[in-house]
């Protein structure tokens, strides 16, 4: 799982004046290709992920924060159409390609997203507090629009790092497998040892995308 643009101070996307995705830039296309042998040669393979909820980090991530950006239906689609997409030929492009193996679209998007409203179903959000928020329609309209571009330009599987399943509803109906993320604090009332079932995800394959290397407390 390699994270991509997890914020946009190294050069990587390129904006205009007014804080517009409109391409990429420094060496991203040439790190794609290398990334690619890099991992046919060590016989791995990669699941990219573009973006997480540090993008929205208050005071790390002016002038480019990524919450104004999906806000704007004008500047959501010059960052799909200027960068994931253009990300996306270029791997496609590489005859090291299958050594991707899916799409994850955002890491732990549940940060950034405003306690109210909720998704419906699940308990509230619990936002950090050192980020800029988007309420939870907008985040899910970026990420819709993502996997929508993405199915049109791969035919990799597409998901969405999801931070718990506490929230597993979150991302019901949006891509082609859950990812849900696992630690002592989500053990301790979403212990993996339930069901999927118990929790009403039945519907698409589960991927436990995040663990700690230690394993967890008593496990």
């Amino acid at each position: 799982r390699w994270w991509v643009f997890p914020n946009f101070t190294g050069g990587g996307v390129t904006f205009d004046a007014s804080g517009s995705p409109t391409g990429l830039g420094g060496s991203t296309l040439a790190d794609i290709t290398a990334a690619l042998d890099d991992a046919a040669q060590a016989g791995i393979h990669i699941q990219f992920t573009f973006f997480s909820f540090d993008n929205f980090k208050t005071a790390t991530m002016p002038p480019h924060n990524l919450a104004p950006i999906i806000s704007s239906p004008t500047m959501l689609s010059a960052l799909v159409n200027n960068v994931v997409i253009p990300f996306v030929n270029q791997v496609t492009a590489d005859p090291n390609k299958d050594r991707v193996t899916s799409w994850d679209v955002i890491n732990e998007p549940e940060w950034a997203i405003a306690a109210t409203p909720t998704d419906g179903f699940d308990q509230a959000f619990t936002p950090q507090t050192t980020v800029t928020t988007v309420t939870y329609p907008v985040m899910k309209a970026f990420v819709q629009a993502v996997v929508d571009a993405l199915h049109g330009a791969s035919d990799k599987p597409v998901t969405v790092g999801g931070a718990a399943i506490k929230w597993a509803k979150a991302w019901a109906g949006v891509g082609d497998f859950y990812t849900f993320h696992m630690y002592d604090w989500v053990n301790m009332s979403f212990p993996y040892t339930k069901s999927l079932a118990s929790y009403g995800v039945t519907d698409k394959p589960v991927v436990l995308g995040e663990f700690p290397i230690q394993g967890l407390t008593g496990v």
